[in-house]
């Protein structure tokens, strides 16, 4: 302390008021100790669906009335749109499922589930 009394012109008394008040704040600012969060959990990912029309993807368990499975878009090689249209459901609490109109043309279906608590 009388380092950084001596480098920013504090007296010792002033130095040691200051290092208490930072030791106080810090042990009191801890996200991990303020903060419980509200999200528990997020998975990313991606179905490829090539000729067939559905698809899924397994992912870790969630508690399906607290999760929620976003859309992220896709992409097809698929020119008439109708076909090329795709549905995502969280089937169960681990699985995925991607659906296309059409068993013609590749889309990659990307997704997100977030579970909260």
């Amino acid at each position: 302390m009388s380092t950084l009394s001596q480098f920013v012109g504090l007296t010792s008394t002033q130095s040691t008021q200051l290092y208490n008040c930072d030791t106080t704040i810090s042990s009191r600012a801890s996200p991990s100790s303020q903060m419980t969060g509200i999200i528990k959990s997020i998975q990313r990912g991606t179905i490829n669906l090539t000729s067939a029309s559905s698809g899924t993807a397994t992912i870790s368990s969630v508690t399906t009335s607290k999760a929620v499975l976003y859309f992220l878009g896709y992409d097809s090689n698929n020119d008439y749109i109708p076909d090329a249209a795709v549905r995502l459901s969280l089937t169960n609490s681990t699985t995925i499922t991607a659906n296309k109109n059409g068993s013609t043309g590749i889309a990659a279906v990307n997704w997100q589930v977030v579970e909260y608590y």
